[in-house]
């Protein structure tokens, strides 16, 4: 995979709902798994009535700026993998009139389950590096709208919440750039919850997408700083870790905890707090995973500072 030039990615935004301790909700699964999701880390969800048409709107908006220095895309990806009752048209118009941008286009990135992020980045990179857009909003949210919010198979408790970015073809302020993005996906993959089959199958599509990643680059997965994951309980994140080849104390999912695991919008979450937080230096290189239970989407970025 030859190096391509770099977009940029920044004005990380997030919308959630309101913290609930796991052993308040009214929840048969999760009260069973409860004593599991303790050991995995996971404390409380957040939960909302809100529409995930308005949780992605209250999202996109922030990461478009103040009123006053707003910026406007040349287009929208709204990525978000929960059924509603409205079709998917309306929706997608909902969104743009909510913004005050009736006359952007937006597409709808959908199927990619918990990797919808990955997905969405991806088309977003192409249209600003083939189409030479100037920016792209991307937005994704979703909402826990089954019978339990429990996530067997992740070891970790859905939450209602939704974040955005700007993806550019100029380097921000501060942000980061995007050198590389490779996906790997098994969709005869049987839905099996945790246990080695499923293990297998996510270890060699992972797998599969790091070494596409690195073909013919310059660096390898070593020179990252941290491999920046989803809100799943650390059984899973460690077998991410063995999947990209790199030890489990690199893996940062620093929302984890407060936050549960907020469908596709985890590692925009998780990449800001990092920001945020002073845990990087200008120059890093980070993995970020994006995952769903057939697909994977692995990115190399770079911290700008």
């Amino acid at each position: 995979m030859p190096d391509a030039p770099a977009v940029y990615l920044s004005n990380i935004s997030h919308v959630v709902g309101d913290p609930v301790a796991l052993d308040a909700l009214e929840d048969t699964e999760v009260r069973k798994a409860m004593a599991t999701l303790a050991d995995e880390g996971l404390v409380q969800c957040r939960v909302t009535d809100a529409s995930v048409p308005d949780l992605a709107g209250a999202a996109a908006s922030t990461a478009l700026g103040s009123p006053d220095r707003r910026t406007e895309p040349d287009t929208a990806i709204y990525c978000s993998d929960t059924p509603t009752p409205v079709p998917p048209g309306p929706e997608v118009w909902r969104l743009n009139t909510g913004l005050g941008l009736p006359r952007v286009p937006v597409l709808r990135v959908a199927g990619g389950e918990c990797g919808n992020l990955g997905l969405g980045l991806r088309v977003a990179r192409a249209m600003v590096m083939a189409e030479g857009l100037g920016s792209v909003l991307l937005v994704t949210a979703d909402r826990s709208v089954g019978d339990t919010r429990y996530l067997p198979d992740g070891l970790t408790v859905l939450s209602d919440g939704a974040a955005a970015c700007l993806v550019t073809a100029e380097p921000p302020a501060g942000g980061f750039a995007v050198h590389r993005m490779a996906v790997s996906v098994q969709a005869d993959a049987v839905a099996a919850g945790i246990g080695m089959q499923t293990a297998r199958t996510t270890l060699s599509g992972i797998s599969r997408a790091v070494r596409r990643l690195f073909a013919d680059a310059s660096v390898t997965p070593e020179d990252c700083r941290y491999l920046v994951t989803g809100n799943y309980g650390t059984a899973i994140q460690s077998l991410f870790a063995a999947a990209v080849g790199l030890p489990q104390t690199v893996v940062r999912a620093p929302l984890r905890e407060a936050m549960g695991h907020c469908f596709s919008a985890d590692v925009l979450m998780n990449l800001e707090t990092l920001r945020v937080d002073g845990e990087l230096d200008p120059g890093d290189r980070l993995l970020l995973l994006t995952t769903g239970s057939r697909g994977w989407t692995v990115t190399l970025a770079e911290y700008l500072g």
